[in-house]
């Protein structure tokens, strides 16, 4: 179901009440770029903290386009009772109710603070090339404000209005000597044009009063008491036509003045409160729909000072109720994450550690600077989370049975019938999705019905009940953290990397493969497996089974180095048509713990700054790739 905020107010009741009957959610998001800088790419080398500053800096700063939200609903066979302990399976059918929805952060002056978003090239080129309409974003996108801002704003309208009505009990108060140092007169005003509008401003005054009043202006003059400002009394009196005037709501007569900017309006709001006593001044939203610096004052004619003071107290309690109405409107898809979060059902993503990223940072406030504090202030948010990546990875059955790990791999292959023991169905008025023939790849609504639908294929897989306890499966609550050694699990202290059986193969040829590399350890270290992380064209990184292995692998590069030097031979390289790559034609060098890393990581000209982040779904090799360009990079994290 496609959501903007022309139907938010209307579909945010039927999401809602999916939330709170569904058995799980799942969601996706559709961002403008993947990391604010270059510097803050994914490297293999980054320690956890590291990694986490660079994700907080993207959740914090980048743009979000698109949210998909999919609730997930188990249906029993016919004649058969649903109960906790039931065990979804064959004949069992999945319920599916996505929802699309369309977002865009919006600005109230005064209320809320004017978001910038990160953009990046080819994330954006990614998007545009999927047909993403970016003007349906910008211009019909849902807004959202994180709780922590949203709950500031409500409280900083309930001080201005106490703080307004306070000032209005004694009506207009007398001024200060630091106000009266400020008074403002027409020579204040430099240009002419302004003088001249002010004058007509206060003409206008005159004239409302007199004829709210019962009394008709004098030609050049006015009944209006002479005072010490000479120019303002004298612009109160002159020409003016009996114009007809419009009543608000408590029936009293008002005028609306041209709009101004805010030197005039304080110009106008001390004269007309100095000469017609019986007007009250104010401004009012609706008479300024559109206008920002430049608004508008609207004269009201009260009649008495206690009644001015009561025309003001109800002004402000009515201003002050139009700005908690439209700052409660801006918070909106904030509303639908609240709900998911004290809801507690079982909350799914696919790669989704940058996800999780954006959505503390964009609906529930700034994430703390410390990893170890976010791990668990995500964990009281969604105490029971699964990332569909690593639980078809850490369960060797599915591992073995799909393959292939991005999320449109992983939906096609688990269709087959050893994983789709319970058959999937949308909800009634979702039937957008229904047309598998239609490309809907990376909008956030069909990507969040893949994953959900990945995660039931697992869940009857797995023979969870319909009410799963997340403690005891170790597939759930653990999120995979690209190019990382580093373990991140919600319900446990994050776990560094343990880089002491790590190597670096630096300084060989571009021209280099990985089987090159893994032909080269293997005739060291045996027939085993080996995963290549690769940072740059002529550096990667290999972590040895054992410390031995890896000592043993040093001893042999170093070996084969002092051989070549003391013949002076010069090294071959590997060719593409090539298996053959000597120990000599590289330098193997060991990693020296965290503090190391983390140094080398900062240092141009090692390597770590050229390795770049794949999107998701791009790859599935054993080895952790290169990338050439950015090209490839989409801005959907599964």
């Amino acid at each position: 179901m496609e959501v903007t905020k022309a139907n938010f107010e209307a579909v945010l009741p039927r999401v809602l009440a999916a939330v709170e009957a569904c058995d799980f959610v799942a969601v996706d998001l559709e961002m403008s770029g993947l990391y604010v800088s270059d510097e803050h790419r994914p490297r293999a080398t980054n320690t956890m903290q590291e990694r986490w500053s660079h994700t907080r800096d993207a959740g914090m700063q980048i743009g979000m386009l698109q949210v998909g939200v999919c609730c997930f609903t188990w249906k029993p066979p016919a004649k058969q009772t649903r109960e906790d302990e039931s065990v979804p399976g064959r004949g069992w059918t999945l319920q599916a109710e996505p929802f699309n929805f369309w977002v865009f952060p919006r600005h109230i002056p005064g209320l809320t603070k004017d978001a910038r978003l990160v953009m990046q090239v080819s994330s954006i080129a990614f998007l545009a090339s999927c047909g993403f309409d970016f003007s349906k974003a910008i211009n019909q996108g849902v807004s959202y404000m994180d709780s922590a801002a949203a709950e500031e704003a409500r409280k900083g309208i309930e001080v201005k209005l106490a703080e307004k009505l306070a000032s209005s009990h004694a009506g207009p108060a007398p001024a200060s000597s630091k106000q009266k140092e400020k008074q403002i007169s027409l020579q204040d005003f430099r240009d002419a044009p302004t003088r001249d509008a002010m004058q007509s401003a206060l003409r206008t005054a005159a004239a409302f009063q007199d004829h709210v009043s019962g009394q008709k202006p004098e030609k050049g003059g006015s009944d209006q008491k002479k005072s010490k400002n000479a120019e303002s009394e004298d612009a109160a009196s002159g020409d003016s036509e009996d114009p007809k005037y419009a009543r608000d709501t408590d029936g009293k007569p008002y005028v609306i003045l041209e709009k101004c900017n805010g030197f005039c309006r304080r110009f106008l709001y001390q004269e007309i409160a100095r000469l017609f006593p019986d007007l009250h001044v104010g401004k009012f939203s609706e008479d300024n729909v559109g206008n920002h610096r430049s608004e508008a004052l609207r004269l009201t004619y009260s009649g008495s000072a206690s009644s001015a003071a009561a025309t003001e107290r109800k002004r402000i309690t009515e201003s002050m109720e139009k700005d908690r109405l439209e700052l409660e409107a801006n918070v909106g898809l904030t509303r639908v994450f609240e709900c998911i979060r004290d809801a507690k059902k079982p909350f799914i993503g696919h790669n989704c550690f940058l996800d999780m990223s954006h959505i503390f940072a964009k609906f529930f406030g700034t994430p703390p600077e410390r990893f170890e504090d976010f791990r668990a202030n995500l964990h009281e948010i969604f105490p029971m989370l699964a990332d569909t990546k690593h639980v078809y990875q850490s369960n060797e059955k599915l591992s073995s049975l799909v393959g292939s790990m991005p999320l449109g791999d992983l939906y096609k292959t688990t269709s087959d019938a050893v994983l789709n023991h319970a058959s999937v169905k949308l909800g009634p008025e979702f039937s957008r999705y229904q047309d598998a023939s239609e490309n809907f790849h990376h909008e956030a609504g069909y990507d969040a019905f893949m994953t959900g639908v990945v995660f039931g294929r697992a869940w009857t897989f797995l023979k969870l009940p319909i009410k799963p306890s997340f403690a005891s499966h170790t597939e759930f609550n653990e999120i995979c953290l690209p190019y990382s050694e580093g373990r991140f699990r919600l319900d446990e202290p994050i776990q560094e990397a343990d880089w002491t059986r790590f190597v670096r193969l630096v300084n060989f040829d571009p021209s280099t493969r990985s089987h090159h590399l893994h032909k080269l350890i293997k005739g060291v270290l045996g027939n085993m497996h080996v995963r290549i992380i690769w940072e740059s064209d002529t550096s990667a990184a290999y972590k040895a089974p054992s410390l031995a292995a890896r000592d043993k692998l040093l001893a042999a590069n170093a070996a084969a180095r002092a051989k070549r030097q003391s013949s002076s031979a010069k090294p071959q390289g590997a060719a593409d048509g090539d298996d053959t790559l000597d120990m000599a034609d590289l330098e193997i060098l060991p990693f020296c713990g965290e503090a190391d890393s983390s140094k080398r990581s900062r240092e141009p000209g090692t390597g770590a700054d050229d390795y770049t982040f794949e999107a998701k779904r791009s790859r599935n090799e054993e080895d952790v790739p290169r990338v050439a360009s950015d090209s490839t990079s989409g801005c959907s994290i599964a």
